[in-house]
This record gives structure tokens, C-alpha cells and sequence, in this order.
């Protein structure tokens, strides 16, 4: 079964594990609003499959697929 957690307790997942992480929980939003990252929207809230999040991170990152941080328009 699928563990599905919502942002911020994901983010809290990610600091259990590694509590040096440069992964803010900032930017795990912008990958989750941007759709970069999988994610499942219930209401107002963002939920994220725990091994889909797991997977994602460890996936390398190559030039021709590389993440953007940087807000959007609607962001501002």
C-alpha cells in the first residue's frame, strides 16, 4: 500500500532520514506545484507517495532533464 503524506510531513521524512538534507521544504513544493515531481492533489493539499519521493531523489539528474527552482510567474 501506498504511504501517501502530505508536503510538509514528507519534507519531514526526508530531514528523519538525513537531518543535513540541502533539500528545503520549499523546493520540494515547487517540484510537487510545478509538476516536475508526482504528487496526487486531495482538496488545497499536495499528497506524495513516499516511494515515488524516494525514487525520485535518487534518480540522477541528467542535462537534458534537469530540475528548475525557479518561480514561476504565478509564484510571484
Amino acid at each position: 500500500m501506498a504511504k501517501y503524506r502530505t508536503i510538509q510531513r514528507a519534507y519531514e521524512c526526508i530531514k528523519a532520514l538525513d537531518a543535513d538534507t540541502a533539500i528545503t521544504q520549499h523546493a520540494l513544493r515547487q517540484l510537487v506545484v510545478s509538476g516536475q515531481m508526482p504528487s496526487m492533489r486531495v482538496g488545497k493539499k499536495y499528497l506524495i507517495d513516499l516511494d515515488v519521493l524516494s525514487d525520485f531523489l535518487r534518480a540522477r539528474v541528467s542535462q537534458e532533464h534537469s530540475l528548475d527552482f525557479t518561480p514561476s510567474q504565478s509564484d510571484q
